[in-house]
């Protein structure tokens, strides 16, 4: 019974309610925001006193110097270059006979076919400047020419011409002739006859390897009685045959005429043959 006693007591208290915690107050609702907190304390600076001198600047510290730079070491002495063998001590052989040069002579008369020693031939004297062409290019040339005039812009005709040119070659390439030469004309109804003198100027250009092929380049200012002045230009080829002989033709030609107040324009095709001398 005892027992019983003693195992029922510590559930009795176990049964027992835990005492209410006291009531505490209720904060009534309010329509205003709680204050905020207090910001935090601000750390104090000294305050600088605008009378007070600049502190001082510190001087600059040396300058480091630098380390000293290593010295070289020596450069290594050159190793003696190999001498070259000693060359033999023996007399220079003779030249053979023939091929040596003469033994020199004393001051004196020189053997015969040598000069004396210090003479010097004097320069040639220089060239005379030319007052003249070379008498080669001073050659006289004697012509021979026919010559067929044909119309080129007004109406048909055709004239032609018969007669002779002397020239004179102011150089190899230049020269002066005067002509002479019968003129048969196309006239009213029928042929009439004049005379027809020019002065020409010509200059020729070779080719060929012996200069043979000449191509002339002339110009000639002239006279037709009864008719009035005329021009002249040309143009062909000519061949020298030998020294003294040429021929050839001028094939393009154009000449312009004055006949009866008017120019008249041709083209002449002609054949002529050279005597030089």
């Amino acid at each position: 019974m005892a027992a019983a006693t003693l195992l029922l007591a510590p559930s009795a208290y176990a049964q027992e309610a835990p005492p209410a915690p006291p009531d505490l107050p209720v904060p009534l609702p309010s329509d205003a925001p709680p204050p905020p907190p207090p910001p935090p304390p601000s750390p104090a600076y000294p305050v600088p006193d605008p009378n007070s001198p600049p502190p001082p600047t510190p001087a600059p510290g040396p300058y480091p110097s630098a380390a000293p730079y290593p010295a070289a070491a020596p450069y290594p002495a050159a190793a003696p270059y190999p001498g070259a063998a000693p060359y033999p001590a023996a007399p220079y052989p003779p030249p053979p006979p023939g091929s040596g040069v003469a033994p020199a002579q004393p001051y004196g008369t020189p053997p015969p076919g040598q000069r004396p020693p210090g003479v010097v031939d004097p320069p040639p004297p220089e060239p005379a400047w030319p007052s003249a062409p070379d008498p080669d290019f001073r050659r006289h040339r004697v012509t021979l020419q026919t010559e067929a005039v044909f119309s080129a812009d007004e109406g048909p005709f055709y004239n032609h011409l018969l007669g002779g040119r002397y020239a004179y070659s102011t150089t190899r390439a230049t020269n002066l002739g005067v002509y002479a030469g019968y003129a048969n004309l196309k006239g009213t109804g029928e042929r009439v006859h004049s005379v027809l003198f020019m002065g020409q100027f010509e200059y020729q250009l070779f080719f060929g390897d012996f200069e043979q092929v000449i191509v002339p380049l002339r110009v000639g200012l002239g006279y037709l009685v009864e008719n009035g002045p005329m021009v002249r230009f040309a143009t062909g080829v000519y061949f020298a045959f030998s020294d003294d002989l040429q021929a050839g033709m001028d094939l393009i030609a154009p000449s312009y005429w004055s006949a009866s107040n008017d120019t008249v324009l041709s083209m002449n095709l002609s054949a002529e043959v050279s005597y030089v001398f």
